[in-house]
């Protein structure tokens, strides 16, 4: 090996690629409309994460205001910007955590909608199914450290949400 960096091959010659994966959380219908009315003007092709699943089940502990695809005329509104160009993306089943059960409802969901599965994911901020959130993205000695260095900041939310996911009943692979 020489030590040179790979070049990477950008379509249409271009020299770098920028990406925005956009959250559902906060944005209701109509502002993002709005937004990608404006993106799309632009010309940017942005990713467009969605709750395919409805954010307000009975017992949820949810506050986010943002749309989801329970709602047929967001649904068709996401629907058509994937058409023009937009990437879906997955940001959990819902606004909430879900069971495993509900997560594969979500994903089979998401199919029906999409013509697919998703490609693109970012985990939900409160959701105990994302994985990779503070000291569960790591191990041993690392993990340790990580937990000293913060204080255990982040352990009590992430702990408490797969302890919430594992009393629902719902099992790992």
């Amino acid at each position: 090996m020489s030590g040179e960096r790979p070049q990477v091959e950008w379509p249409d010659g271009k020299r770098f690629a920028f990406t925005v994966f956009d959250d559902p959380d906060g944005q209701p219908l109509q502002v993002g409309r709005e937004v990608y009315a404006f993106l799309e003007d632009l010309g940017f092709r942005t990713t467009k994460g969605v709750w395919p699943l409805g954010r307000n089940e009975p017992g949820a502990d949810n506050g986010d205001r943002g749309g989801d695809c329970s709602d047929p005329d967001y649904r068709a509104w996401v629907q058509a910007l994937q058409k023009r160009g937009f990437e879906v993306g997955w940001h959990n089943a819902t606004a909430h955590t879900s069971t495993r059960e509900r997560t594969l409802e979500g994903l089979d969901r998401f199919r029906d909608y999409f013509g697919r599965d998703p490609d693109a994911m970012a985990n939900h901020y409160n959701a105990g199914e994302g994985i990779y959130f503070g000291e569960a993205r790591l191990s041993g000695l690392t993990r340790a450290l990580y937990t000293m260095a913060t204080r255990g900041a982040n352990r009590g939310a992430t702990g408490a949400s797969v302890r919430a996911i594992r009393s629902s009943g719902a099992t790992s692979a």
